[in-house]
């Protein structure tokens, strides 16, 4: 079973896929809807420094099932490398 700072990991990196390079650090950029722009910088996660891009993070939980909603879409999609990365 993962715990919560390795389950918010992975949910960070599929924002950060999802967001693109649309995730811009400026104010003239304006999030999608139910969106939050998260901006650049390096934060402690489980002891480890790591240093993020600017991403959007949903403002709503991600369940399971959107989760597994959205590894589907990537694998019908043929997006079958980001499906790797993503799949547990």
């Amino acid at each position: 079973m993962m715990t919560k700072p390795v389950i918010y990991l992975v949910l960070t990196a599929v924002f950060i896929i999802s967001a693109g390079s649309a995730a811009k650090e400026t104010s003239s950029v304006k999030p999608p809807q139910g969106y939050v722009l998260i901006p650049a910088g390096t934060a402690d996660i489980a002891g480890n420094s790591v240093t993020f891009q600017a991403f959007y993070m949903s403002q709503a939980e991600i369940t399971n099932g959107q989760y597994l909603e959205f590894l589907t879409d990537l694998k019908t999609k043929g997006k079958s490398a980001d499906y790797e990365k993503f799949s547990l």
